[in-house]
């Protein structure tokens, strides 16, 4: 299907299919797409910037499925993995090359190869790391640790990294040559609050995406709903997003099992996706007034810390709490299915992360 407004580069990448999870239409995903269409096939260096949740490894797998004679895809966390581990895990090792190393193994260049190696979180390397990438780039072979002979590596490498490089490399903290050799060519992708036209249809994606993975036919998101998901920052960007629309549709199933069957099906509103945590039905009839809360280390704390969602989020659901509650936080504790004894952690967290929210104005109330 043709999509107005998307170069012919750009469409064979772009929303309708969701390729890789890439979605959008706007501008900026355009320019995306254009970007990985005329590089993919070349055995040019890529490096793929941008904030964290905006996509950033299936960029590279897009990358790579669209270059010439490619095998393996290997991905590698360079921040995920502690300095002194990397090395190994980047060239490999020799048998007793240092202690614990009871056999040897190949490293993550030579398993790639005749394929491609994502580093990703490149700008969190220690320097002498850096230096033997740059070696890599230069000479295409690895030397494993604790052996002299090199190894010739065939290897497409994609870079990622959701930090500012030119400042690192401005006070040391990155390499200059290391730096120009991964600037061949960059990708950047926009963050999701400067490409606000794309969140309809993101969101749309990830409830069909979802429909499968959760067994239901919901037909996608109602205005208001999406109105909604427009007005937030997104600071998570698209990871944040998914993890939203996941969550308000777990909640519509389990309100189907204790409610009605037909929660499964028609449009997610608003309520959804602006209470996630609510449960509807279950022991309470329903002329009787009030909410059930979940319990909020597993369904609020959690996602929160994993950026599943935002402050606001957190803040809408205290404020349900506290008007339940009369304002007395105590009781929101309760309410929360935590025992008394948590009520000072419980604080903590809202204190900690400015998710507290005045009470008095609960109290007040006349």
């Amino acid at each position: 299907m043709r999509m107005n407004g998307l170069s012919d580069c750009a469409r064979q990448f772009a929303a309708d299919n969701g390729s890789f999870g890439l979605v959008g239409r706007s501008a900026g995903m355009q320019r995306v797409y254009d970007s990985i269409a005329a590089v993919a096939n070349t055995n040019a260096t890529v490096i793929v910037r941008g904030e964290s949740g905006t996509g950033k490894e299936l960029v590279a797998r897009a990358l790579h499925r669209e270059s010439r004679s490619r095998d393996r895809f290997v991905a590698v966390n360079c921040a995920a993995i502690p300095e002194g581990i990397l090395e190994s895990e980047l060239f490999g090792h020799s048998r007793g090359a240092y202690t614990g190393a009871v056999s040897g193994r190949i490293g993550k260049f030579e398993e790639a190869h005749g394929g491609t190696i994502l580093l990703d979180e490149v700008g969190e390397m220690a320097p002498a790391t850096q230096a033997k990438i740059l070696r890599v780039l230069q000479e295409k072979e690895v030397t494993p640790l604790g052996r002299n002979r090199t190894t010739p590596v065939d290897v497409r490498v994609i870079a990622a990294t959701n930090c500012d490089l030119e400042e690192k490399v401005s006070r040391s903290g990155f390499r200059e040559d290391l730096y120009y050799r991964l600037m061949i060519f960059p990708i950047t992708l926009p963050p999701l609050r400067e490409r606000k036209d794309d969140i309809p249809v993101t969101g749309e994606f990830f409830v069909h995406k979802f429909n499968g993975e959760l067994g239901m036919q919901v037909d996608g998101l109602t205005k208001k709903a999406l109105d909604f998901l427009s007005s937030e920052y997104w600071k998570g960007n698209v990871r944040e997003l998914e993890g939203v629309v996941y969550r308000a549709m777990v909640w519509k199933r389990h309100a189907a099992i204790h409610k009605a069957p037909k929660a499964i099906t028609g449009h997610l509103d608003v309520a959804d996706i602006q209470h996630p945590c609510r449960i509807t039905g279950g022991s309470r009839s329903p002329d009787e007034p009030g909410e059930d809360f979940p319990n909020f280390w597993l369904s609020v704390a959690q996602p929160y810390t994993e950026r599943l969602i935002t402050k606001s989020h957190v803040r809408q659901i205290v404020r349900r709490a506290l008007e339940q509650a009369d304002g007395n936080y105590r009781r929101v504790v309760q309410l929360f299915r935590l025992p008394d004894s948590d009520y000072k952690r419980f604080m903590d967290f809202l204190r900690r992360h400015e998710c507290s929210v005045d009470f008095r104005v609960y109290r007040d109330r006349t």
